[in-house]
């Protein structure tokens, strides 16, 4: 659309010019007629000299040969020309001998007179010259004022015939060079606004001078500029996509429809088979397997470059056991990798057979910007995916580690006359770690603890196995040399091989006698009050689950007095590392311990979990940690004083 009120470019240029030229004309033209008027001028004063001089030679005889109207009559002769308004002839002695005016002989406002002399001699016959007289003539610079001004009309009609003329030719050249520039900036405003409608005339393209280059820079533009759009549509699609198959569809789809190619595919790497695998709804995907470096699919994954082949029969690595296999005759292709933010390709996208006859620089441009654009939604749809599992694994866990909690002993210490509490910290959201105490029959107690190998969903269901097992048998009132037996039995054939649990069992009677049987666990501490020292309850046995013939052996009986305490813990309490790489230790538990053992159970269990927190000093701890502390007084104790108390890791 023009602009009201703008000059265009054309007519700047031709306004521009014709002001220049006219400047320079003028300037040139009042030189030259200065140059002129002096030079006539001169012609005019060398001419009438002559013209005197001519006169005065006719006047050679004496002039007393001549009488007044002789003399006049020769001088009319002289001023014909219209620059004489007067001639005077003088005789030797200086008089007036005759006088002639012309018409015009008055003066004109502004007239001046100059004039002309020219002496008058005899020659006798001796060929000697006498003067005989004077002959004087003024003229007028009216005519020379004349002559000038008609030269200035003629120049300014030449002037002014030539300025049309000029003007004319600029119009037609200038407009040769500020059309094609006027309906170029149109297309460029157009497009500033996002209108790419704009087309860029052919016979522009061609051009092979500054307009050709403006034209074919404006066509690269808009190219670009619609590609931007094509592929900005294409990423708006993909990005809404959340099916990888899906995506995959869209995306040869839309690689087809961008670059005019008659079929496009993605491949897609498998790191753990190391193979490149075909995702196509049209194609078997089975049936093109690639490896790395195998054709050219494989060559551009290794090298990670973009690769346009022009004629597949001319290169060398075209691999035509995929055309047999897909019944697709390719002449042309065009493959580039698809490279993840670590650096890694992740698979490759090829564009095969060009309807434009091949593919172009152009092509590869946009092949590998829709490269980029697919590369970053594959992988938030395999995020995305992960993120999916993750959630529900999480899921299945916090549900795992509920039900598991849920098998931990209910608070009970307040009805027996001794103080007891159970805490257990899992370093996943399931552990092997296992604690129990429980009512027998006969008024006995059961109090135990274990430790599954490993930790995390595996262990904690061989925990949960070996509680129901250990549960069901206690409860038949076995003797606990055999329950450990049928125990190990039943653990064996139920858990793999490099899984087992170390287990210590006890039962407490009414009169406090503790019988027991240690398979493999770390031993027990009982504190003796009454001699201010610890007693180890040392193994039994190897762990459950190593051997299924192997025979257990009960321990001798202790008998529990008043003001003892028995502690029980896993592996993790006393293998907790600081950043050094240093064990907690049992010689630091058993300090531990000493330095509260007048205290409430529940906080001999805070006391201990400190320490461990402040040994380890933020350093990660992978594995469970669990503490059982039975104080033998008159009074029970509340364990909900236990909840939140958890270990912090880095």
């Amino acid at each position: 659309m023009k602009r009201k009120g703008v000059i265009s470019l054309k007519g700047k240029i031709i306004i521009t010019i014709s002001l220049l030229i006219i400047l320079i004309l003028t300037i040139s033209n009042i030189i030259s007629m200065e140059y002129r008027s002096k030079q006539f001028q001169y012609y005019l004063e060398e001419h009438s000299t002559a013209l005197v001089e001519a006169q005065a030679l006719a006047l050679r005889n004496p002039l007393w040969e001549y009488d007044k109207e002789s003399a006049q009559a020769a001088l009319q002769g002289l001023l014909r020309h219209p620059a004489f308004v007067s001639a005077t002839v003088l005789d030797e002695q200086g008089r007036e001998f005759s006088k002639l005016n012309t018409p015009e002989s008055s003066l004109a406002p502004g007239e001046t007179i100059f004039g002309i002399h020219q002496d008058i001699y005899f020659s006798t016959a001796l060929n000697q010259k006498r003067k005989v007289g004077n002959l004087s003539v003024h003229l007028s610079n009216r005519h020379i004022l004349k002559e000038l001004q008609k030269e200035k009309v003629e120049a300014i009609y030449e002037l002014l015939i030539f300025l049309v003329v000029l003007i004319g030719s600029l119009f037609i050249a200038i407009g040769k060079f500020t059309v094609p520039i006027e309906r170029m900036s149109k297309i460029i405003r157009q497009s500033a606004v996002g209108d790419h409608s704009g087309e860029v005339l052919s016979q522009y393209l061609k051009r092979r001078d500054e307009i050709g280059d403006i034209a074919r820079s404006i066509k690269l533009d808009q190219q670009q500029r619609l590609d931007e759009i094509k592929i900005l549509e294409i990423s708006t699609s993909i990005a809404q996509e959340i099916n990888l198959d899906q995506l995959l569809h869209k995306i040869t789809e839309a690689t087809s429809d961008l670059l005019e190619a008659e079929k496009s595919r993605l491949f897609l790497y498998d790191p753990t088979k190391e193979t490149l695998y075909l995702h196509s709804k049209s194609e078997d995907q089975d049936l093109l397997p690639i490896k790395p470096g195998q054709g050219i699919i494989g060559k551009v994954f290794l090298e990670k470059k973009t690769i346009l082949v022009k004629d597949v029969s001319e290169e060398k690595d075209f691999n035509p056991d995929v055309e047999r296999v897909t019944q697709f005759q390719t002449q042309n292709l065009l493959a580039t990798p698809l490279i993840n933010k670590e650096g890694k390709c992740i698979g490759i996208l090829e564009a095969l057979n060009s309807k434009k006859t091949r593919f172009s620089t152009r092509d590869k441009r946009r092949i590998e910007s829709l490269a980029s654009q697919t590369t970053v939604a594959i992988e938030q749809i395999r995020l995305f995916d992960h993120y999916v599992e993750k959630q529900k694994l999480k899921k299945a866990m916090e549900i795992a580690q509920e039900v598991q909690k849920s098998f931990l002993p209910k608070d009970k210490a307040q009805e027996k006359n001794y103080e007891l509490v159970g805490w257990n910290l899992s370093c996943d959201e399931t552990g092997g770690d296992y604690y129990d105490y429980f009512d027998l029959p006969g008024n006995k107690f059961a109090i135990t603890i274990g430790d599954v190998t490993g930790h995390g969903i595996g262990p904690a269901f061989v925990m949960v196995t070996g509680r129901a097992f250990l549960r069901a048998l206690a409860l038949q009132a076995l003797p606990i040399v055999e329950l450990m037996n049928q125990l190990n039995l039943l653990l064996e054939g139920d858990t793999e091989d490099d899984q087992f649990m170390t287990l210590f069992y006890g039962e407490l009677d009414k009169d406090r006698v503790l019988r027991y049987a240690n398979a493999g666990h770390d031993c027990p501490l009982l504190y003796r009050q009454s001699e201010k020292e610890f007693i180890e309850l040392e193994s039994t046995g190897i762990p459950l689950g190593m051997m299924d013939d192997f025979e257990y052996e009960e321990a001798e009986p202790i008998q529990i007095h008043s003001g003892d305490v028995l502690i029980l813990s896993t592996d993790g309490i006393t293998e907790a590392m600081n950043p050094q790489g240093d064990q907690f230790g049992e010689k630091r538990l058993a300090e531990t311990i000493l330095s509260c053992i007048e205290q409430p159970a529940v906080e001999i269990i805070k006391k201990c979990y400190s320490e461990v927190q402040a040994f380890c000093s933020g350093a990660n701890q992978r594995d469970d940690l669990t503490l059982v502390v039975a104080k033998f007084t008159e009074r029970g104790v509340d364990t909900r004083s236990l909840k939140g108390l958890k270990l912090e890791t880095s």
